[in-house]
């Protein structure tokens, strides 16, 4: 019972619970940012198929516009013709 008393045995325990909170506080920061960098390559990611999709859906309706363009061009042709 003397043992649990002594303050030696006390600082020991408590030097031991400050060293064990701040080591695991440091582990747990690690994670946080792990995730934190995972979700950014995640949402740039996104952001890229979103501009690669647009770049595409801008091409098919240039290649529209030009069908159309070229379909007006050939009557046009033909009214000349006549």
């Amino acid at each position: 019972m003397d043992l649990l008393t002594n303050p030696w045995f006390i600082s020991f325990l408590a030097m031991g619970f400050m060293v064990s909170n701040i080591m695991a506080l440091k582990y747990v920061s690690k994670l946080k940012l792990g995730q934190f960098n995972k979700s950014q390559k995640q949402k740039e990611a996104l952001e890229k198929k979103k501009l690669e999709e647009d770049a595409k859906g801008n091409e098919n309706n240039n290649e529209g516009s030009n069908e159309a363009d070229s379909e007006s061009n050939n009557d046009s042709n033909s009214d000349t013709e006549k």
